[in-house]
This record gives structure tokens, C-alpha cells and sequence, in this order.
């Protein structure tokens, strides 16, 4: 299907990116963690997860975040 393809794209780009250190937007850090946006926003509002200073009305998270939250959410023992 169409949405699982552009969300393995989408996984993909965030990899890359994590891998370089960059910050990630909302929808490519939901798709590496495997999350919805919604998730991510509400992690937010409970102050479990912060948006990266600086880039105005746009939402950014830094990868440092990204990797504790998908390490965090990762099944145990796998």
C-alpha cells in the first residue's frame, strides 16, 4: 500500500539523518519510532519529550531524543 511505502521512506530518511546527528520533524520522528504524531505531541504536553529551540512555528527534535525514545519503546529482550 501507498502509506506503507512513504512511511518506510520516511523511516529511512530519519535513519540517515539520525545517523548524522540532525534533528528530525515531527513525521519522521513518529515514523522511526514507530509512533503516531499525535503520540509524539502528547509526549510533549506531559514534558517527556522537548522540541528543539530556534526553529520558530516549525517542530524539530534532536536525534539524542529520538534514539532514547525508540531504545525506550523498543520490545525487551529483542
Amino acid at each position: 500500500s501507498p502509506l506503507v511505502f512513504l512511511s518506510a521512506v520516511t523511516r529511512a530518511i530519519a535513519a540517515e539523518k539520525l545517523a548524522h546527528g540532525a534533528s528530525l520533524t515531527r513525521t519522521e520522528a513518529a515514523a522511526y519510532v514507530g509512533v503516531s504524531a499525535r503520540k509524539l505531541q502528547r509526549m510533549e504536553l506531559a514534558g517527556t519529550l522537548l522540541r528543539c529551540q530556534g526553529y520558530g512555528m516549525a517542530v524539530r527534535y534532536s536525534a539524542r531524543d529520538v534514539l532514547r525514545l525508540a531504545s525506550a519503546s523498543a520490545p525487551k529482550g529483542a
